[in-house]
């Protein structure tokens, strides 16, 4: 099954707004899920590869219905994308989640195995009765000449400090929530001299509109210098050629140390093909599905759990 996650519920008429919470996906839909949960009438063994907020929340409910649960982690630690969204500066509120879930693990005695790389045959050797892919999603990588050079990283390893970046950076973004303007804030914040190009005309879209001004109060503080409908057009290790997505008019940005890439990231469901048609009961959740909101993540988990 491809669980979509995101719906307002059936009881919701198109275009009509409703609540919902990160941490509780059962926020808006009181009409629709009970209190407490259904006990499985079959009581499974499930093996949830991804302990992301997709994954654990799904591990969670399962477990709560009295499955047996096995996360498979391939991190030193739990958590997935959260983690480098923590990074970002004045976002550390993510981790709440990710000790949420740390405590309601320990507390149901759900088995999670940290360090540990999941294929397909890992996975059926444990013989599963239902598998959950949570495997989240990978970075779009850039196409442009010269994105193959060392001094052109991914935004998630600058956040997680595991990339080398210099002192006069280029952000080069296509993606319309945090991701972009928190990587390129977190560098200005570090004294870096950031120019950021956003293919879009306006930046940030999909940011929260209450959280919206927020944001750009502390990227604009920073320094970082924006121009909109601008995307790369090849890098040669020093200078960057810039183009206007709609003229096509061109500009060099000279003496350029690192290039950081924020395209946005596609679902990683290699292990759910490898997987699909030697299980019986099979989901892809969460970015592995398609890459959205935590909160989608968290729904997906809780509706999954709910349906195994």
């Amino acid at each position: 099954y491809l669980v979509t996650g995101g719906s307002a519920g059936a009881n919701v008429p198109a275009g009509i707004q409703w609540s919902r919470c990160t941490v509780n996906p059962r926020a808006g839909r009181e009409a629709e899920w009970p209190q407490e949960y259904v006990p499985a009438q079959v009581k499974k063994r499930v093996v949830v590869v991804g302990g992301g907020p997709a994954g654990l929340e799904c591990a969670r409910v399962a477990r709560e219905r009295g499955h047996e649960v096995i996360v498979l982690e391939r991190n030193a630690e739990v958590g997935g994308q959260l983690n480098i969204a923590a990074k970002a500066p004045a976002r550390e509120g993510f981790l709440d989640l990710v000790r949420y879930h740390t405590f309601q693990a320990r507390k149901l005695g759900i088995d999670i195995r940290l360090g540990v790389t999941a294929t397909a045959e890992s996975v059926l050797a444990l013989k599963p009765d239902a598998v959950v892919l949570a495997t989240g999603s990978t970075q779009i990588p850039a196409q442009f000449p010269g994105a193959d050079r060392p001094n052109v990283v991914g935004a998630w390893d600058v956040l997680q400090e595991k990339a080398q970046v210099g002192q006069k950076v280029v952000v080069a973004s296509k993606e319309t929530h945090f991701e972009a303007v928190s990587v390129a804030e977190f560098l200005a914040a570090r004294g870096k001299d950031v120019e950021f190009l956003h293919e879009w005309l306006n930046m940030g879209t999909n940011i929260e509109h209450y959280t919206k001004a927020t944001v750009f109060h502390r990227f604009y503080s920073a320094g970082v210098k924006p121009t909109v409908c601008a995307d790369i057009k090849s890098f040669d290790g020093k200078t960057v050629i810039a183009y206007n997505v709609l003229t096509g008019e061109e500009r060099r940005i000279e003496g350029v140390d690192t290039v950081v890439v924020a395209y946005g990231s596609r679902g990683d469901n290699s292990l759910y093909r490898a997987l699909k048609d030697k299980v019986s009961e099979i989901y892809l959740i969460g970015a592995a599905y398609r890459p959205r909101l935590c909160a989608d993540a968290t729904r997906d988990g809780a509706e999954t759990g709910r349906a195994i």
